[in-house]
Formats: structure tokens, sequence, C-alpha cells
């Protein structure tokens, strides 16, 4: 049995169905699996009945068939889930990409647990159909493109400047909601640090990410800056929560 069913069933097994509900939502939303809809229906039931029990709004039976119809219904996702291995297949490949991308840029690995909670952060975003776009500013912006075509995935839209003239080109025409940004450049060290200066000093407010390949997490995070990162997971995470802040 494949190892994310096997953890499914263990889920209901403990009776956390919330959580089963809450993967199944992720694994769908991130496959674009029709499935998604039924998943999404029946966590929304099943915060209902936890909602119900707290305000004491049904009777005793009434609580039990909900939640046995709850259950039952768990467990017929899951089945199906099980007949359609195209699905989990598809799903793999994106925590296998993610993974890979993460290693290839800073050498860390995401854990398990951590691919589990970045994707249902995802798709949470993705089926809130955002409108967010970055400008993303690197003069090898080809190292980059799979970070790019994940987020992509949940609906953020990108722009490339290769240097600051290109930048500002755009920012004068453009309101970006994010400008994710290399540090050193060809002949200058803190490029980076100095545009984000001037951006602070013009008056231009947008947040500011630097995704740098050579962390050191004593110095800290610069001035005006939203953060700063070599870790693809911390990254998206960022990403996201500058999303979720614009409601």
């Amino acid at each position: 049995m494949n190892s994310k069913i096997e953890t499914l069933m263990e889920l209901v097994a403990e009776n956390h169905i919330e959580k089963v509900l809450e993967q199944l939502v992720s694994i769908f939303s991130m496959t674009d699996s029709e499935l998604f809809v039924d998943a999404h229906l029946l966590l929304s039931d099943y915060n209902r009945w936890e909602s119900d029990i707290r305000r004491n709004r049904e009777t005793a039976e009434e609580l039990d068939l909900a939640k046995n119809k709850i259950y039952s219904s768990t467990i017929s996702l899951i089945e199906e889930l099980k007949s359609d291995a195209s699905i989990l297949e598809t799903y793999h490949q994106k925590e296998e990409k993610l993974n890979t991308t993460s290693v290839e840029r800073s050498n860390l690995t995401i854990a398990k647990t951590e691919q589990d909670i970045l994707f249902q952060r995802m798709s949470r975003i993705k089926n809130r159909q955002i409108n967010f776009k970055i400008l993303w500013i690197d003069d090898e912006p080809h190292f980059q493109i799979n970070e790019r075509t994940q987020l992509e995935e949940i609906g953020v839209e990108f722009d490339i400047a290769v240097n600051e003239d290109e930048a500002r080109g755009l920012i004068r025409n453009i309101e970006y909601q994010l400008i994710i940004s290399d540090i050193a450049r060809p002949g200058r060290e803190k490029n980076g640090l100095d545009f984000l200066k001037e951006l602070v000093e013009s008056r231009h407010r947008i947040p500011y990410i630097f995704y740098i390949s050579d962390l050191d997490k004593s110095r800290g995070t610069p001035p005006y800056a939203f953060g700063i990162t070599n870790s693809l997971y911390e990254l998206f995470h960022l990403v996201m929560d500058l999303i979720e802040r614009r409601g």
C-alpha cells in the first residue's frame, strides 16, 4: 500500500478525521483533481459538526449520525484516491520536485511533515484565486525557474529583472506586492541592499525578501527587509505570509 494511503488510514484509526481531510484537500487541490470539491465540502461538514458539539445545537443521536456520515465519506474518498494511481503519482512528483529544488539551491532537504504543512498551506491559497504579483531581481534568473513555477501554481505572477535599471523601469509602471532579490551581483557585493535602501528613501513601500545562496543567520534580517533566507521552504512561507496579510 502507498505510504500516503497508510498514513491516512492510520490517522482514521486514531480518529484524527480533521487531519485526514486537510491532507485530502491538499492532495486533490495540488493535483487539480475533481475530488477537491468533495473533500473541501466534507471538511466544512466536519467543522460544522465540531461547532455543533461546542454549542450543543444537536442531540447526541444527531451528532453521532453526522459523525458516522463524515467518517464513512472520508473512507470513501480515501478509496477513490487508492483507485486512481495518477493522483498520488502527480502529488509525489510535486513533492520530489520541491525537495530536489531545495537541495539543488541550498543543500537543504525538506522533511515529510514540512512538505505536508507547506502543501496544505499552498492549497488553501491556491483556492482563494489570489491576485499577487512579484518582481524577482537576479542577474541569473534561470536558477530560480523551479521556485517560480511552483509558486505560479498557486496563482502568483512574476516579472523578471536582471539588474536595478530594469527593476526601476518596471516599478514605475507596475504595482508589485513583493520584490524577491539576490544581494551580490557582478562587480558589486551589495547591490540588493543598496536597491532596497533606494526604494525606502523614495518611499516605495514594497515588501522585500532576499533569497540568497549563502546565509549567515548571525547577521539577522537586513534593515527594512521582510525576510532573508537560503531555504526554499522558508521562502514559500514568507511569500504566503504576505499573501495572507493582504486578506
